[in-house]
């Protein structure tokens, strides 16, 4: 069954008359028999977002819902006895709503409801200009000016966008990292200490038989590719169980362009390697305890294109577990932006602020010459396209309504080009309806005029 937009309800049954009985477990829940009949919906969204699905039923029926990436039990991200939340990219996946079969093999089969609702990562709105005063009315006596000047413009507050967020999981154990290294030690991976940090599922090393001292760890992500936003952030949660006499746990993050290719634990001692931020505090207490950071900045260069961010643990391993359980990647689309046509040589990041709604340009512009014996044929004017895809990238996207946004507020000087594009509605004005418009159209929900 097809999900077309939410929210969404659906109710129906599990019973021999409906349904399949394909899927038998799932590899977010191995020792979970769902083996009884289920039913399966498809659905896209064009742009990140968190979903959320419920299911509810008589007591006497369990059916559970479960989210896949795939056709296939072994890709499951999420699922519930009655409802669960998750973050999830742009894409097509599959809900899942299956049989529950007890442990005296009875399929508890029967009706239900399933609600879902999708809630797109924020698209800022424009922030009003303001009014322009009331001129004074004439009288004999001419008033002079009172030179009161007109409130600054506010600066837009834009909300932070991630680029990529760790998923993982302990039924059974998996992590969305690129590698997980083990250099120095006979650690192993585990979801021990703590089982959770900051609502998600934490991963790291336990002691292994022969650690007996200060190890290295390392965790390194996949390449991430970059947009225009020249200065990103990370946030971490991270954790440690130590004894009363082993309370060194140091995590470190470092980052790399990643242009040429990804790194991985082969390669932890690379040069390229630049370490951007540590936490060498000593913990106390012979208790798992953690910490966190958010929203720390990190300084890219302009000219990458792309990067890598590692993790690095030096931790007392003697009978002492560490874990991870949120590591995300962002910009802040109030940040720095280099025009993405430069790329990879970028200007200096610097704006000349023009004014809100910025009309498109009717021609383009063409230089005085001396007149000459033959006329010189006008430029052509190139064709205006109305088609949302502002980076001329071949998608729409969100990126592309955030671009839209940010020309509307006077804050990017766009190109002939962009502007255009920007134009979603083709009248001759941008402004954030324009940019709700491509955001829609990203998400296969909306279109413009081209």
């Amino acid at each position: 069954m097809i999900i077309s937009s939410f929210p969404y309800t659906d109710t129906n049954t599990t019973r021999s008359s409906g349904g399949t009985d394909i899927f038998n477990y799932y590899s977010c829940s191995p020792s979970t028999n769902e083996s009884g009949r289920e039913k399966t919906y498809r659905f896209t969204v064009g742009g990140s977002g968190t979903l959320t699905a419920s299911l509810a039923c008589d007591q006497s029926v369990d059916i559970d819902v479960h989210l896949l990436q795939s056709l296939s039990a072994s890709d499951c991200l999420a699922r519930a006895h009655i409802s669960f939340t998750q973050w999830i990219a742009a894409g097509t996946y599959y809900i899942v709503c299956d049989t529950y079969v007890d442990g005296s093999n009875v399929e508890l089969m029967g009706d239900y409801t399933l609600t879902c609702q999708f809630t797109p990562d924020t698209l800022p709105t424009a922030t009003p200009a303001p009014p322009t005063p009331t001129p004074a009315p004439p009288t004999g006596t001419p008033i002079p000016p009172t030179n009161t000047p007109l409130p600054p413009t506010p600066t837009p507050t834009l909300p932070p966008n991630i680029y990529w967020s760790m998923a993982n999981t302990c039924e059974p154990f998996s992590t969305s990292f690129l590698d997980y290294c083990d250099p120095s030690s006979m650690g192993i991976i585990t979801c021990d200490c703590p089982t959770n940090l900051c609502g998600r599922n934490a991963v790291g090393w336990d002691w292994g038989t022969n650690d007996t001292g200060l190890v290295w760890q390392y965790f390194i992500t996949p390449a991430v590719q970059l947009n225009c936003i020249k200065d990103i952030f990370f946030n971490m949660c991270y954790g440690f169980d130590d004894y009363p006499d082993s309370n060194r746990a140091d995590f470190h993050v470092y980052i790399r362009c990643a242009d040429g290719g990804d790194l991985t634990c082969g390669n932890v001692e690379d040069p390229s390697w630049t370490h951007v931020w540590s936490d060498e505090t000593l913990w106390s207490g012979d208790i798992c305890s953690s910490r966190s950071v958010w929203n720390q900045p990190v300084s890219v260069p302009c000219d990458w294109n792309s990067i890598q961010m590692m993790i690095g643990v030096y931790f007392d391993a003697y009978g002492d577990a560490m874990g991870i359980g949120v590591f995300d990647i962002g910009y802040d689309a109030a940040g720095t932006a280099c025009g993405c046509s430069t790329r990879p040589v970028c200007p200096a990041c610097t704006f000349t602020p023009v004014p809100t709604n910025t009309p498109i340009p009717s021609h383009t512009p063409v230089p005085t010459t001396p007149p000459t014996a033959t006329p010189i044929p006008p430029t052509p004017t190139p064709s205006c396209l109305h088609t949302g895809d502002v980076n001329d990238d071949g998608e729409v996207t969100a990126g592309d309504a955030q671009i839209a946004f940010w020309i509307g507020l006077g804050t990017y000087s766009p190109t002939y080009a962009e502007a255009c594009a920007a134009d979603c509605d083709g009248n001759d004005e941008i402004t954030a309806g324009d940019a709700q418009m491509i955001f829609f159209k990203g998400l296969g929900i909306g279109s413009c005029v081209d």
